[in-house]
Order: structure tokens, then sequence, then C-alpha cells
């Protein structure tokens, strides 16, 4: 790539093995000149350009390799000068696929083959986010509401808080029919992602919205809602077992716990006890447990091995159970205590 005399844009496919940047000259100058830079070892896959510290950072094909430096060009010598922090990983170890910059907290985020971004310093790495089940093919920032969004191979888009590297939002993109996504567009103005491969879904101006009117909702599809009239509160559950507390005048969180230790999705069934202070929770794994909703810990657990709960209700002496694999209606015998 480079400017002609004419002041035209041109592209040469003869070398991609060099990193070019050109620099504009002066206007007492008759033609800019450009400048090369031999760093990278192996073909460009992602050139990121962070405005705020005139850095780049560009990954290799091979995802063996990451240079995030700052080009400088030197009036007075003429001459582009280069301060690098090269990343490399160990033998023929894949790691590094794409990079984002947070202007924010000045950490950089990096995605790698196997679903982990990795947040840098020049320095030092400060932690690893956990999610992705496939590689990171893209990071792109959102500077109005300091998130990151993250693309994995699978089609998978989660939403990371800045400063805090929180994880808040996970969804999958309906009107694509294949993975994975090749070309993304965030327009953060007006809050919609664009994805394409051999489609293009536009589907994401609606989903986006619909993530910040629910960002502080559950992370998967709600499995039941329930009201509780003496706190005023709203209790909801969502298929990796979070149960939320929500105060129904100020919409927030006032408890969160996770009923099941695995992450796989299921569908899970509460009610309240009499006392309406206790949680009656039946999953995919056999057993009805009782939670207190105030404190988030098990009252007591029953292990009745009966696989696709589809009804529960609870009165002042039975929790009964109903299984859409099973023609009968089972009794637990619950002794009612005020709290």
């Amino acid at each position: 790539m480079y400017i002609s005399k004419d002041g035209k844009l041109r592209f040469s496919t003869s070398d991609f093995k060099k990193s070019r940047t050109i620099c504009l000259a002066d206007r007492g100058e008759k033609a800019p000149r450009l400048h090369h830079q031999k760093k990278m070892k192996e073909v460009c896959s992602c050139v990121r350009y962070v405005p705020t510290s005139n850095n780049f950072a560009v990954c290799g094909k091979t995802s063996q390799s990451m240079i995030y430096g700052d080009f400088s060009y030197e009036l007075q010598t003429r001459k582009l000068q280069v301060s690098k922090h090269v990343y490399k990983t160990s033998g023929k170890d894949t790691f590094i696929t794409c990079a984002e910059f947070s202007p924010i907290s000045k950490y950089l985020m990096v995605g790698d083959t196997k679903g982990l971004i990795v947040i840098l310093s020049p320095n030092n790495m400060k932690s690893k986010l956990f999610g992705h089940k496939a590689s990171i093919t893209h990071i792109l920032y959102n500077s109005l509401d300091k998130v990151f969004v993250s693309i994995s191979a699978d089609k998978n888009i989660r939403i990371w808080s800045d400063v805090t590297f929180d994880f808040n939002q996970s969804f999958f993109p309906e009107n694509m029919k294949t993975p994975p996504v090749t070309a993304v567009c965030y327009n953060t103005y007006n809050k919609e992602l664009l994805l394409a491969n051999t489609d293009i879904a536009k589907c994401f101006g609606r989903a986006t919205d619909l993530f910040y009117n629910t960002s502080t909702s559950h992370n998967m599809p709600l499995c039941s809602v329930i009201y509780q009239d003496i706190l005023k509160q709203v209790v909801s559950v969502c298929q990796n077992g979070v149960v939320t507390a929500w105060d129904l005048f100020t919409g927030t969180a006032n408890m969160h716990f996770k009923i099941t230790s695995e992450d796989s999705v299921k569908n899970i069934l509460m009610s309240f006890d009499p006392s309406k202070r206790r949680l009656v929770i039946a999953a995919q794994d056999g057993k009805v447990k009782i939670w207190n909703v105030n404190s988030g810990k098990v009252v007591n657990v029953y292990d009745l091995n009966i696989m696709d709960v589809s009804g529960l209700v609870c009165d002042k002496k039975y929790i009964f159970i109903f299984s859409k694999t099973s023609n009968k209606i089972i009794a637990i015998s619950y002794k009612f205590q005020n709290l």
C-alpha cells in the first residue's frame, strides 16, 4: 500500500510480511514518504489502532505472536521511531487471535484460540476472562457505555464491563445459520451490532437494545418468576440456576445465589412455601431443595431421582411434584415452620 505522486492511495500484493506505516509529509514537501517496518515474521491477520495512545496492536496469522507498539514520525530526522512490546507463545502453541484496547482502564484485551480473554498491561498479565467455548474472533469496545463485546467462532456474543471486567450478558444471533462470524460492525451510537458471513444479520438493533434494557437481569433465559407479597419482591430463576430477588419498587437486585453447581442449561421450577421466605426448587437433577431466600442457603434436600419435572405445588403439609414422564403425582411430607 502506498501513496503515489498524484496523491492517490495504491495497493500492492507482492509482500504482506512487512508491517507498513504511511506518514504524510508536510505541506511544503512535494510527495509523502512511505516507511517500512519489518517487525512481523509472519502474515498479519489483525491490526488495531489505539488513537488515545497512538499505538498499534498487530496480531500474526498463526496466532503465536502479537506486537503492541508506538509508531511516531520524527520530523527532524524524517525517520519512523518504533517502541514495541512483543507477546509470543511458547513452542507451537497458538494463542493470540485479536485484540482491543480500553482507554478507560488502559488495558489490552486479547482473545485466544481456546476461548479465553486475557487482560494485559504493557508489562504483565492482569487476569483472564472465562466463558467462551470456542476461539475468539472479534473484540469490540463501546466507549459510550464502557463495555467490551467479544465474539467467538461459535457465534457466541458476550458483553463485559470495563474496569471491573464483570460478565454482563451472553447471547447468540438468531438470523445467522452457520458459524463463524467473519465481519462485524458495531454502531455504538444507536446500539446496533451487525454480523456477517454468508448471511448478514441486522437483527441486533433490537437485540442490543433489549440487552441494555435488561442488563441487570439474567445471563440465560428465565424458567420461572414468582412474587413475594410480604417484602414486595420478585424472585426469578434462569436456566443456569441463578436465583435473583428483585425489589419491586426500585428494580434493583437484593440477593443473588446459584442453586446448581454445573453450567449446563436446565429447566428449573420453583415455588414459595407458606411462610413466603423459603423457596422450594425442583431442577432436572432429580432433587428437590428448600432454600432460604434471605440467606441463599439450603435448608433441606429431597433426593427423589425424578427427571423431567413439569409441575410443583406447595402447601403447609406437602410438596407435590409432577413429572411429564410419569402418570403419578409424588407428595413429599413437609413440616411448615414460621421463620
